[in-house]
């Protein structure tokens, strides 16, 4: 990705990348560059939003927003649909407004990245619009099976049903949490497989540290599902003071 950006900017100095930086930080408002035949032949806007979801799928919220900022000026109506939809997630700390009307244009015109779906309606429940959710979920219901996984709609279903019923949501989320909970059991008991199975290895091949690495991630996404289940029932028994 390094390599992408560091040619386009020897070979194409004209898209100014990285400028935009400079014009957050108080410099001179910047003329957009347009979508050139040089912007596309340069891949700057695919490697900047490749950088941008390494970095945020990894926590780095500083670093993905860098990574936005690298890229050439455009206006907003010149940007193709994956830095919208980057913006949008960015721009949730700042501007949620304008974050939620960035998802709601995409999802309105196709193609969108398939994430926006997910994203506009757990950022809905986040900052419990339950009702706008539930209204989009309706609106969509041909995007449901095709752009959200069990885990994302069961979880999102638990969460709507909190605006109608308190238990019938802590019974959902009680279901969902326990269901995880013997799914992250039994990756952990074939991730401890693996690791003793290695253990009387002497020279590790590529399908070794490649089947551990597998293991490892299903672990991580499992507890990743996990959390948000436990902890929603968790915040529904602390507002409830029931300690």
């Amino acid at each position: 990705i390094s390599e992408i950006i560091d040619r386009a900017v020897k070979d194409h100095p004209e898209l100014g990348i990285g400028m935009a930086a400079e014009e957050a930080n108080g410099g001179a408002q910047l003329r957009s560059v347009g979508n050139t035949f040089q912007l596309n032949e340069s891949a700057v806007i695919e490697a900047c939003n490749l950088k941008f979801a390494i970095e945020y799928q990894m926590k780095n919220v500083n670093a993905a927003a860098e990574a936005l900022l690298d890229m050439p000026a455009r206006a907003e109506e010149e940007l193709d649909p994956v830095t919208l939809h980057n913006q949008a997630l960015i721009g949730v700390e700042t501007n949620l407004a304008d974050s939620f009307s960035k998802l709601q244009y995409l999802l309105g015109h196709n193609p969108f990245p398939p994430e926006t779906f997910a994203n506009l309606l757990l950022l809905y429940c986040k900052y419990e619009y339950y009702d706008l959710a539930a209204d989009v979920l309706a609106e969509n219901a041909h995007l449901t099976y095709k752009m959200l996984s069990q885990y994302q709609f069961d979880y999102l279903d638990a969460l709507i049903t909190l605006q109608s019923s308190e238990s019938d949501a802590y019974t959902k989320f009680d279901s969902l949490s326990n269901s995880k909970l013997v799914e992250l059991r039994k990756r952990h008991q074939h991730l401890q497989e693996i690791r003793e199975n290695d253990g009387g290895i002497t020279t590790k091949t590529n399908i070794d540290v490649r089947s551990l690495q597998q293991a490892i991630d299903s672990v991580e996404q499992t507890m990743e599902e996990f959390l948000p289940s436990l902890l929603s029932q968790a915040k529904l028994l602390w507002d409830k003071s029931q300690w």
